[in-house]
């Protein structure tokens, strides 16, 4: 963890709930990487801990309470946005030695 750790602090929109019911004996596989959780583009550049936790309530009684959190380490890294040059004046000065009259 680095010196600037804040715990239960949130990126904006980054909270999703999901209920499924599971029966006795079944699972449900989740990924921490999905199109539905878009970082958001004003996220400081930082090392944030992407973390997802199941039952939090306790609620449902397991046989492992022990694989219901899930934590990855993720680096936010702008990118500078790449430029191109437009509407290039040159002094026509700079210009008069390419010129010859005739």
């Amino acid at each position: 963890m680095s010196d600037t750790f804040e715990q239960d602090r949130l990126l904006k929109g980054g909270r999703i709930s999901r209920t499924h019911n599971l029966a006795p004996g079944e699972s449900k596989a989740y990924s921490l990487f999905t199109p539905a959780l878009p970082i958001p583009a004003d996220t400081p550049h930082d090392e944030y801990c992407l973390g997802a936790v199941v039952d939090p309530g306790k609620k449902v009684a397991e046989s492992n309470e022990g694989n219901n959190t899930a934590c990855h380490t993720i680096s936010i890294i702008h990118q500078e946005p790449k430029r191109r040059a437009a509407n290039i004046t040159t002094p026509i000065s700079s210009l008069a030695s390419t010129f010859h009259s005739h």
